[in-house]
């Protein structure tokens, strides 16, 4: 059931999460029953080994939780707390472009064909994502695992949809990646921590999966970043409005694609809780240009989207 909620570019999954975040049970129920009937080419995508370490109560305790009422949750909030770089979401997307199975040109060959990627690379992908453990003993470790499917995501759709050639181009597929990754905070508040582990272990799968499919483009942070300073101020920071993400989000409301609002939610909700982070935080985790990254990304990520989603293109990419 766990992959059905996934599949489908993750549409089960964003209804559900909608349901989790306003506490209306109708719409958990109209995500589950998505879920239930749509057609899943996938569903052997997630070794069951993802399921083996569970209790035997991460069901029962995970419905349990869903058929209550709905504002029965945990808290999941940012903490501050130290990054560790072993095991992290970076180091493992780093070690798979470094892998020479997944070279760029490997890569090229799974573009527009997520089924034929899974049917042939899922074990190796899923090799991959396994070294992505958690350590429940550490406080805070599902904060911190959330946040780093999070960067991943952003990193995947903002770098992944730019180019020194071409410039940024918003990508339908990774746009509902992004949209997506929003609904994991109040998602994993309802579930119990051996279900949390499992949900973003196979959140962060099909993450990479998606972006092999499209062709695993290229993640030129460096570049990524000279080219799109003008976005922010000269420091590195937000720029000195209020609320920088503003104007964005009123573009949104009048755009006429929905996804343009969602995205734009999405990104100024992560800037609230991740974008005070700086410079170097991403150091060690052998991602190149890595240590470069900083908070400003979300706001880099909206204003590229609202400069892409403009009246004049007003529609999502399906390439690059």
């Amino acid at each position: 059931m766990l992959i059905r909620v996934l599949a489908n570019l993750l549409h089960p999954l964003i209804h559900v999460g909608y349901g989790t975040e306003f506490g209306i049970p109708g719409m958990v129920a109209e995500g589950l029953a998505m879920a239930s009937v749509h057609k899943s080419y996938s569903l052997t995508f997630l070794p069951s080994s993802l399921f083996e370490n569970a209790s035997m109560t991460v069901v029962e305790e995970s419905t349990s939780r869903l058929t209550s009422p709905l504002n029965r949750k945990t808290s999941i909030v940012p903490l501050e707390l130290d990054q560790p770089k072993r095991n992290h979401a970076l180091f493992i997307l780093a070690k798979i472009i470094q892998d020479p199975q997944f070279a760029p040109e490997e890569r090229q060959k799974y573009f527009n064909a997520f089924k034929k990627l899974v049917t042939t690379r899922g074990a190796d992908i899923w090799r991959y994502t396994e070294q992505w453990t958690f350590d429940l003993s550490q406080p805070g470790e599902i904060e911190r695992k959330m946040e780093e499917c999070v960067w991943t995501i952003t990193i995947i759709y903002a770098i992944g949809g730019w180019s020194k050639e071409k410039g940024f181009t918003a990508n339908v597929f990774f746009a509902h990646l992004v949209n997506s990754s929003l609904f994991l905070p109040s998602l994993l508040s309802y579930l119990s921590q051996d279900a949390q582990v499992i949900l973003l272990r196979a959140f962060f799968t099909m993450g990479l999966a998606w972006w092999i499919s499209r062709g695993g483009p290229e993640l030129d942070i460096q570049g990524f970043l000279d080219a799109t300073d003008p976005f922010i101020s000269s420091e590195g920071e937000a720029s000195s409005n209020a609320n920088p993400f503003l104007d964005t989000i009123q573009s949104g409301f009048t755009h006429p694609d929905g996804h343009v609002l969602k995205i734009m939610r999405t990104f100024a909700h992560f800037s609230s809780l991740y974008g005070v982070r700086p410079k170097g935080y991403f150091k060690g985790t052998e991602l190149e240009g890595a240590e470069a990254l900083d908070g400003s990304l979300f706001l880099r990520a909206a204003r590229l989207t609202e400069e892409f989603m403009s009246p004049m293109t007003s529609d999502w990419s399906a390439s690059f």
